[in-house]
């Protein structure tokens, strides 16, 4: 299959989506396909040598509602004959955005099949704060403008099952097939852990929990910040360590510096997700932690899980069904800081609990491998190009979500 991936998001940007869009792109390439990732132009970055695959930038500017996110111009012309030189088999969006934008005319003129997936929650009202447009009328409109772009898809894959119901009780009218992101299990390397724990002067009976993933409104770090300090209070072995980049990271460091709290709450700023796999970090933390109210299917907790770090959060969106509590992960229930806090020390006390949970957990993820998932997408992509031709209409099958 010649197959076009309409990146809005993709490197030199670091994030879930970015990862996820990369990692199906490689394995599909490993598989023999020609895979283009095509995606916005970032000035003086020179780094697409390094993808197997075709990587096309086209001319963008920045699009001020989120730092480091980049628009496409559109109508793009440059963008159409690309298009017309490749002719691809299929489309596939990652985000609704400028690139989505073109890819619905592109499959429309060209009766082409057009993949979307759903990878954040953008509508939600921790979302909109980057822009300060977080109000319900806003939140309303944002599903409409999700809706404007999904709903032209042949399918909408979504890669946890309850942001497929997420997405019908809000008027997403598409079929919807569940995929999970999948994880790339060979990509750790643990045998720098010991010399990540002195550089970040860890000591042996420390019980360190790890956060990776972006400093901003939605991640609900200060809430994570408050109750690590509680937990502070009453055992000081115990130490959170935030892994990432973001619009709030100054914020928040400073908040942890005028509440001296960097005896145990420790940010070591954006770390590049190659360098990441290998760093130690994984082997170095003891669980990991996210209060994150907004998330889909993170590839942070795939990949915590992958090295045998039971992940701990909140029963919210996507996690909901991505998690199963007790056995793949533990659903936190206590909102208020403080009893949160004393719900943690309470359930990592519990030695016999944890290394069951551990066990389920190591066994279930072997399952979401990414060449495993890589097989389900070529099945899907294979299926909507004959669909296509014969010009039968998508039904979901085996992975309906509602």
């Amino acid at each position: 299959m010649k197959i076009a991936f309409f990146a809005d998001c993709f490197f030199p940007q670091l994030n879930g989506v970015v990862t996820a869009t990369l990692m199906l792109a490689e394995e599909l390439h490993k598989r023999g396909h020609e895979v283009h990732v095509l995606a916005p132009s970032y000035r003086n970055y020179k780094g697409d040598s390094q993808f197997p695959f075709v990587v096309k930038r086209f001319a963008s500017f920045d699009a001020r509602f989120y730092d480091d996110f980049k628009w496409v111009f559109n109508p793009n012309p440059s963008l159409l004959r690309y298009f017309r030189k490749h002719n691809f088999d299929i489309l596939h969006f990652q985000a609704p955005m400028s690139m989505a934008a073109q890819a619905i005319f592109i499959a429309k003129v060209y009766k082409k099949p057009l993949i979307g997936t759903f990878h954040t929650f953008f509508a939600d009202p921790e979302y909109l704060k980057h822009a300060k447009l977080n109000y319900p009328i806003v939140e309303k409109f944002g599903w409409y403008y999700s809706n404007k772009h999904y709903n032209r898809c042949d399918v909408v894959t979504v890669p946890s099952k309850q942001t497929g119901i997420e997405l019908k009780n809000n008027k997403c009218t598409a079929p919807i097939r569940y995929i999970s992101n999948g994880i790339n299990l060979k990509q750790f390397d643990n045998t720098k852990a010991a010399e990540f724990r002195k550089k970040w002067n860890f000591s042996e009976k420390d019980i360190v929990f790890l956060f990776v993933g972006r400093i901003a409104h939605e991640k609900n770090i200060l809430s994570l910040i408050k109750v690590f300090s509680h937990i502070g209070e009453k055992n000081k072995a115990i130490k959170l360590l935030i892994v990432g980049g973001g619009p709030q990271k100054d914020t928040y460091a400073s908040y942890v510096k005028e509440h001296s709290l960097q005896n145990n709450i420790q940010f070591t700023g954006s770390i590049n997700h190659d360098d990441l796999v290998v760093s130690g970090v994984f082997g170095a933390c003891d669980y990991f932690i996210t209060l994150s109210k907004t998330e889909n299917q993170p590839i942070t907790i795939l990949e915590a899980q992958a090295n045998g770090l039971i992940p701990f959060c909140y029963a919210e969106k996507g996690l909901k069904t991505m998690i199963e509590h007790g056995k793949t992960g533990w659903f936190l229930e206590n909102k208020d800081e403080n009893l949160c806090g004393d719900e943690l020390l309470s359930i990592i006390s519990n030695t016999e609990q944890i290394n069951n949970l551990k066990e389920t957990m190591l066994a279930y993820i072997q399952s979401q491998s990414i060449e495993n998932i890589a097989v389900e997408w070529e099945n899907l992509m294979q299926e909507l190009i004959e669909q296509k031709k014969t010009k039968k209409k998508f039904k979901s099958q085996e992975k309906k979500v509602v």
